[in-house]
């Protein structure tokens, strides 16, 4: 975050962050997901046939291994997942030129002079404000 958006709005500002890390890092583990089942498949099953001895066998390890690496990726996912959903919530309660406004930041793009700098500033404003009433609903 830069100096520049510190403040009053500082709150709003790092939300904006948190949801684009929770939008880069949920198609991270979305992979990471896919990997880990594709691993979790690939395990060789228990065995039951052996009578008498100690311990897990080596296969065994392995698919606990998997299955706890499964658990803690659905975990962070659930997490970012949850972020996203109350943006797209937020985004709902939004016009469509506010929307496009907060997209923009989203992205990280200037929006160019067809709005006016100050229009756009008095925007994104307008979208702090209404920010600010939707988390106080929560």
């Amino acid at each position: 975050m830069s100096p520049s958006k510190t403040g009053l709005n500082a709150e709003f500002y790092k939300w904006i962050d948190d949801v684009r890390r929770a939008i880069r890092k949920e198609k991270e583990l979305q992979e990471k997901l896919r990997y880990y089942n594709m691993k979790l498949t690939s395990c060789r099953g228990m065995t039951y046939d052996r009578i008498g001895s100690a311990g897990t066998a080596g296969g065994e390890r392995d698919l606990y291994y998997w299955m706890d690496k499964i658990g803690e990726e659905k975990k962070s996912l659930a997490k970012y997942q949850s972020i996203i959903h109350e943006f797209q919530k937020f985004m709902g309660t939004l016009d469509d030129e506010l929307k496009i406004i907060l997209r923009e930041m989203l992205v990280g793009k200037r929006t160019s002079g067809s709005n006016g700098g100050e229009r756009v500033s008095f925007r994104r404003g307008a979208i702090w404000r209404g920010w600010e009433k939707f988390t106080e609903k929560d």
